[in-house]
């Protein structure tokens, strides 16, 4: 803040003050309208998380390649936007809880933990539900890029150490009931 921007620095209203005060009253009362004419449309806004809507949820059913089954309760997050977000900014994760990304595609995809509060384990699904890959115990709060250089379709976030303990790893696999639907972007 430079002195004199007028938050805690000093101003010289003066006469040039006095004309940016009658423009800026002018400016507002033609903001008001005129009486009878109809009302300006509403600008469009960009979605936000408000505007979205809660996250739609399924089921992730995972069978580990010993025959152990496991099942969590997973918002989906199925547009840029919620995959941006992801479980950032949450400070907890129910034990039988978590996330699922769905991607347009088959890439090696790539993560970080910026803002995101609790450790995780990202578990890489490829699209025909098989296991890819795990990264356990994923620390929060760092720009580490995490994956497993394998291509896939899906990323399902879990509490951090929830994966080995269920047997969820490479040859494991998933379903999704209801099953995810595919996505363009």
């Amino acid at each position: 803040m430079r002195k004199g921007d007028g938050i805690g620095g000093r101003v010289d209203a003066g006469l040039p003050g006095l004309a940016a005060w009658s423009v800026l009253v002018l400016a507002l009362l033609a903001c008001r309208g005129v009486p009878g004419a109809a009302p300006a449309p509403a600008a469009s806004a960009p979605p936000t998380a408000a505007s979205e809507g809660r996250m739609s949820e399924t089921n992730a059913l995972f069978t580990a390649p010993d025959g152990r089954k496991s099942s969590f309760r997973v918002e989906v997050a199925d547009t840029p936007d919620r995959r941006e977000r992801g479980l950032m900014h949450r400070a907890s994760l129910d034990a039988d809880r978590g996330m699922v990304f769905v991607f347009p595609s088959d890439e090696v995809q790539t993560f970080w933990m910026k803002n995101t509060l609790i450790p995780l384990d990202m578990v890489f699904v490829e699209a025909s539900g098989r296991v890819a890959g795990v990264v356990e115990d994923a620390r929060p709060l760092t720009l580490d890029p995490r994956s497993v250089g394998t291509r896939s379709r899906y990323v399902v976030e879990l509490n951090s150490r929830v994966a080995k303990s269920k047997g969820i790893g490479p040859g494991a696999t998933v379903v999704f009931e209801p099953a995810l639907k595919p996505v363009r972007r």
